[in-house]
């Protein structure tokens, strides 16, 4: 495949066609395999009975709610119901399940192509972004359009791309906070605060822990990888330096600046990426009848002391999520699904 690109791009004029063309022919083949008859199959199928009927109550109470029975064949008719007014307890935050809310609200809730619209369109923007990334890598198009089409044609890629489920938009995010990563290596400034593609990579990464809590590892693969490699690059400065002096110095001059690039680094990082997730949690916030919402306000649950000051909000929300905590960590049911 690699000489029948080679063989393409020899000629000036047919690699100026392709720079300009295979990137969107790829495009073309991620979004037909995506697309194609999204609808099918009209039920919900695996863990789409809880993604879909989480962003029907979000949309339509801003909490999740629970469901009655038989609600996964009101969807599958085409007539959404069985929403009650009692929170549901849910261990993954609620982005993913906006954005799924989404394609509901514009194509209808009735219609599992509105089900699976966003999550479809996720995917395509995440073939991109893998061109724009391999590009910025290899100062290729060969080899962008390449990764682009493996992950264009890869199985699990489309099937996670064709079903409301979180895990491919949790992927987008990552992949466009790795892109973003990339911008910021490109333009390292040490030394400041302003640093824009280094903010929009922890605003990325702050998305993807709002969809999945698996954001959480990327945000500490990236961050480590951002500090040493700016340590690594104040070595380098300290080497050049000592080099060209006529002064002896220290051998660990390095360090200083880099243990406060790193803590400057880790500011920019941390908390924007925090701000960002709490904020995905509006809805919560805003209504008074999701899980826990109202803990700190029932039984002296309130914290005392030092920490009272904490608003009852953010102590039941803190509580909510030591909950997501234990239910993860105790979890060790098998699937049916499970290979």
């Amino acid at each position: 495949m690699l000489t029948l690109f080679l063989r393409l791009t020899a000629n000036p004029a047919r690699f100026a066609l392709f720079n300009r063309w295979a990137p969107i022919l790829v495009l073309v083949i991620a979004a037909v395999l995506r697309l194609y008859d999204l609808a099918y199959p009209q039920t919900l199928v695996f863990d789409e009975t809880y993604y879909v009927k989480d962003a029907y109550s979000l949309i339509h109470s801003g909490y999740e709610g629970a469901w009655s029975s038989g609600a996964d064949q009101s969807f599958a008719n085409g007539n959404p119901k069985g929403l009650t007014d009692d929170p549901s307890f849910v261990v993954h935050p609620p982005l993913g399940k906006w954005i799924i809310g989404l394609g509901m609200l514009i194509f209808g809730a009735g219609n599992p192509f509105g089900w699976r619209i966003m999550v479809a369109l996720a995917g395509i923007a995440a073939v991109w972004l893998t061109m724009a990334s391999a590009k910025l890598i290899f100062r290729s198009t060969i080899w962008a359009v390449l990764a682009g089409l493996f992950f264009a044609v890869d199985g699990v890629g489309i099937v996670l791309s064709r079903t409301a489920l979180l895990d491919q938009i949790l992927g987008f995010f990552v992949i466009l906070a790795f892109y973003f990563l990339l911008r910021d290596r490109q333009e390292v400034r040490l030394n400041t605060y302003r640093r824009p593609w280094l903010l929009a990579m922890a605003i990325s990464l702050g998305l993807a822990t709002a969809v999945k809590w698996s954001g959480l590892y990327f945000v500490a693969v990236f961050l480590a990888y951002i500090i040493l490699s700016e340590a690594n690059l104040n070595y380098k400065i300290h080497q050049k330096i000592q080099k060209n002096s006529d002064t002896k110095l220290s051998r660990n001059l390095w360090l200083q600046p880099s243990i406060t690039q790193g803590l400057r680094s880790s500011v920019l990082v941390f908390f924007p990426m925090l701000l960002t997730y709490i904020l995905s949690w509006s809805g919560w916030f805003l209504t008074k009848n999701g899980w826990g919402r109202n803990w700190a306000w029932e039984n002296g649950n309130a914290l005392t002391g030092w920490l009272a000051w904490v608003p009852h909000s953010l102590q039941s929300f803190w509580h909510y999520h030591q909950d997501i905590y234990q239910f993860h960590v105790n979890l060790h049911a098998s699937h049916p699904y499970a290979s």
